[in-house]
């Protein structure tokens, strides 16, 4: 949960904590589990980002194959405007 990790430290804010929003996310929200293929491997390096982070290249990998819309706060993350995020 990347969410969980910005907010401890620091680079967004979540109440009343990281963790509990997260819970209360999942309840509210549908999520549907993603998990890592060779597929999403290798699409994940085929991605066009800025930066090498091994993790959001899976995340965005993900998102784009099984067609999810990404919920997310990562600012890096969200300046990639191909690929689709939830509206806040």
């Amino acid at each position: 949960m990347g969410n969980i990790s910005i907010g401890k430290k620091g680079r967004i804010h979540l109440q009343p904590d990281p963790v509990a929003w997260v819970k209360e996310a999942l309840k509210n929200w549908p999520v549907t589990e993603a998990f890592l293929t060779a597929a999403i491997a290798t699409r994940s390096q085929e991605l066009d980002l800025p930066y090498e982070d091994p993790a959001d290249r899976f995340i965005a990998a993900n998102t784009l194959i099984y067609g999810f819309e990404l919920m997310i706060f990562d600012e890096r993350l969200c300046a990639a405007t191909w690929l689709p995020t939830v509206e806040s």
